[in-house]
């Protein structure tokens, strides 16, 4: 899941460690629910596996998804193998 992190940190400008620790900070509360809804939508991550990565209870990262959903949209941010591949 650190490659997710990776790929999806890079184009908010933080390092994946930022994107994984606590906190609230605005790029890093998107970075990290635009991570969520990759990790569990696009690539079928459970979301207690990402719930124990992030430190966070399942239902936030729930609640995460369904707000990254949005996010990506907005962007246009879609992951899949390929770009996990090539990054």
């Amino acid at each position: 899941m650190e490659i997710i992190a990776d790929y999806v940190a890079k184009p908010y400008g933080i390092p994946s460690e930022v994107l994984l620790s606590k906190g609230r900070e605005g790029l890093q509360v998107e970075a990290r629910t635009l991570f969520c809804y990759s990790a569990v939508c696009d690539l079928g991550v459970s979301v207690t596996d990402g719930a124990r990565l992030l430190g966070m209870a399942a239902s936030s990262v729930s609640y995460a998804v369904r707000r990254g959903r949005t996010v990506a949209e907005k962007k246009g941010f879609q992951i899949g193998k390929k770009e996990l591949l090539n990054n």
